[in-house]
């Protein structure tokens, strides 16, 4: 968990990447706290394939003929490479 108190998601469909926080400290009636913190638009590819580095820090997301990799550079601030 490296110490942080929350988890990272990363959803994929034809249209974009969706990356969600799960906050394990914020429980409502036993559910955890899941809020949206970036949206990336992809191209008109569907992504193929999402992958996490070891420390949840780069996302790369596959398409037909592309990759693309993005950086975490703050909580919630996502820049691509």
């Amino acid at each position: 968990m490296n110490g942080r108190s929350y988890h990272l998601l990363g959803i994929a469909s034809d249209a974009f990447v969706k990356i969600f926080e799960i906050n394990i400290k914020e429980v409502q009636k036993d559910l955890p706290a899941i809020d949206v913190i970036k949206e990336m638009q992809l191209s008109y590819e569907p992504c193929m394939r999402l992958s996490w580095n070891i420390m949840g820090t780069y996302l790369s997301a596959s398409e037909k003929k592309k990759i693309r990799i993005w950086r975490c550079v703050s909580r919630g601030v996502w820049t691509v490479l």
